[in-house]
């Protein structure tokens, strides 16, 4: 597929997967990108979300929003991706789903952690249909607009979780042995799904692109990480997440890690995992740590990884001014907790995006 400059809602794409395919080569570390949160029309509450699972006007949502920001010229990417929330991810194991304005919702099949026959471990059911067919629905109408990306899929032990319940918690204590073949199971069906959903995306430019992020990795890198295992001590993330994600990672050839900033105790052994591309932190309402504030820590923890974090436009601007930004970072300029920015202007917003683009980080060109 080759970029539409006449169709595609983004005038700079190729300009964006440029500067993306030079930072995933890692050639120049002391370079930034940035993705900066505005459009030029107000969205409905909700949007992307709230018609979910009406297919054809989750599509239509995303149109909207991509044909809002497409004079904004910073390195995000318009890129669709079907997404029923997270409920549906237990329908693809044969939970019964139930949609609510803006996501959806499922009960728990597994009433013992070992009652595999409990979970659908087959590659056909109606929500997979659904998926797949969102999917193919997304393809046929993006029309050289946008690109489609897969639809998210939770991780293993997310996907357990919604299976058993918080029962899991007190499993992994009284009954790890069960708790081990569960997600073994659940991670060979998962692989199995990512495959399908990624025959079914645009796989471009030796890479594929991803809409949770809205951005281009290379080869068929892949997203890891547990939203639950961040309430878990370092000890049960190394037993029950760690070998998970590695074979995830293993699998795909690389990807990125999601973690949650009340899981950053886990930084020493997410340290651990081999292929990881990009750590992308996620500020966590429920707890006071933002990601930009412990950048220093992560970079003694995990080295020179690529990151992608949450800041506040002021924040951003200022740092970028006085040079003091670390390189090899994606930024997520935005108001506090992935709020967008109301009070900046598209000619302000690509004013900071060139400026952006034309940073090296003094510290970074120190170290090389």
């Amino acid at each position: 597929m080759e970029v539409l400059r006449e169709t595609m809602l983004k005038p700079n794409a190729e300009e964006v997967l440029g500067r993306l395919r030079d930072f995933w080569r890692q050639t120049d570390r002391s370079t930034i990108l940035c993705q900066i949160n505005i459009r030029e029309e107000e969205l409905p509450r909700d949007a992307f979300m709230r018609f979910v699972p009406d297919v054809p006007k989750m599509f239509e949502d995303y149109i909207f929003f991509f044909d809002s920001r497409k004079r904004v010229a910073d390195d995000t990417l318009p890129v669709v991706a079907p997404n029923f929330g997270a409920g549906i991810n237990a329908g693809f194991f044969g939970a019964p789903v139930r949609y609510g304005y803006g996501t959806s919702f499922a009960d728990h099949v597994v009433n013992d952690v070992a009652d595999l026959d409990a979970v659908d471990w087959g590659l056909e059911n109606r929500n997979i249909g659904l998926s797949l067919d969102a999917l193919a629905y997304f393809r046929e109408h993006s029309q050289g607009r946008v690109w489609v990306g897969a639809t998210p899929l939770l991780n293993p032990v997310d996907l357990a979780f919604y299976l058993v319940g918080t029962d899991l918690f007190y499993d992994m204590n009284d009954r790890p042995e069960a708790v081990h073949l569960l997600l073994e199971k659940i991670t060979d069906k998962f692989l199995r799904l990512e495959e399908m959903t990624m025959g079914r995306v645009d796989n471009d430019f030796g890479g594929r692109f991803e809409g949770w992020m809205n951005w281009w990795v290379p080869g068929s890198a892949i997203c890891v990480g547990d939203d639950q295992l961040y309430s878990c001590s370092r000890e049960s993330y190394n037993e029950f997440g760690l070998p998970y994600q590695q074979r995830v990672l293993d699998h795909f050839g690389g990807g990125w890690y999601h973690l949650h900033t009340n899981g950053v105790h886990l930084l020493p052994e997410i340290a651990k995992l081999k292929g990881l591309i990009c750590l992308e932190v996620s500020d966590d309402p429920n707890t006071p740590v933002r990601g930009w504030d412990i950048l220093p820590e992560i970079r003694r923890t995990l080295g020179d990884i690529p990151m992608k974090v949450a800041v506040r436009p002021r924040e951003f601007a200022q740092s970028l001014a006085a040079g003091k930004l670390f390189g090899n970072v994606i930024y997520n300029v935005c108001e506090e907790n992935y709020g967008d920015i109301w009070d900046m202007t598209v000619e302000e917003a690509n004013e900071l995006a060139l400026r952006a683009a034309n940073y090296r980080s003094p510290e970074a060109l120190r170290n090389t």
